[in-house]
């Protein structure tokens, strides 16, 4: 059980980012919930922890990561850790992907984690960053190549950062998951779905907790001598690479 530790989830809404939060809670954290659209969902969170672990505290927060300033994060007061969880896919050919949606992918994956990291890096000191990339960013993915060159890029800042960030320490790891029940693959008809999880091995989709429990572990103390990894939460898909 951890306990008076502080972690900031970005995109706490989500199937996954909810997830996460949820088994961090149960976990003994303290959650800052980040959200961008999801209010109500926010706010029920917020109130039936609040209620489960009365001990713990929880508070719910919005903000555009791609234009963070430093008073949208003037809310934290202690952090040992931050998991980024949140994003959306853009499912286009390569050429038909426009500006806007190029960019917008770029802020959510790069610029945004840059910004929040810049920000709390001297409190982290002795803490962890996970990523949730995605299986995508190491195999690639047609029609989703800028999502997949984006989750790419995660992994060579995640690699980086765990060097540069090693001695201080903190330490700095990724989560990829494969096919999971969540709204970013919603774009995804039952025939996509069904001949994906055929190609699977274990020859199913996964669930949001079963990623949770790989971040809970990167952030605890049993996973102190890992860093720069990524653990693929995928049922092997990525062994067919």
């Amino acid at each position: 059980m951890e306990k008076n530790k502080f972690v900031l989830v970005t995109g706490g809404t989500g199937a996954i980012g909810s997830a996460i939060v949820e088994l961090l809670a149960a976990s003994g954290y303290s959650v800052y919930i980040h959200y961008v659209h999801s209010e109500s969902k926010a706010i029920e969170l917020v109130d039936r922890l609040t209620t489960q672990y009365p001990a713990q505290w929880f508070s719910a927060h919005q903000f555009r990561l791609e234009t963070l300033t430093k008073e949208d994060l003037s809310f934290i007061f202690e952090l040992s850790s931050v998991v980024f969880a949140h994003g959306t896919t853009v499912y286009k050919e390569f050429g038909e992907t426009s500006f806007e949606e190029r960019h917008s992918l770029f802020n959510q994956y790069m610029e945004g984690p840059y910004l929040i990291l810049k920000l709390v890096e001297n409190q982290l000191r002795g803490g962890s960053v996970v990523y949730i990339g995605s299986i995508f960013g190491h195999l690639g993915a047609s029609w989703e190549a800028w999502y997949s060159t984006m989750k790419a890029g995660q992994i060579g800042m995640m690699k980086s950062l765990a060097k540069e960030w090693a001695t201080y320490p903190i330490r700095v790891n990724m989560v990829s998951p494969g096919l999971i029940y969540s709204n970013i693959h919603q774009h995804l008809s039952e025939e996509d779905i069904t001949l994906t999880i055929s190609e699977i091995p274990i020859q199913r989709a996964g669930l949001p907790e079963e990623v949770a429990f790989a971040v809970r572990f990167l952030l605890s103390e049993d996973s102190r001598y890992i860093t720069g990894q990524a653990i693929f939460v995928d049922g092997g898909w990525n062994l067919l690479g």
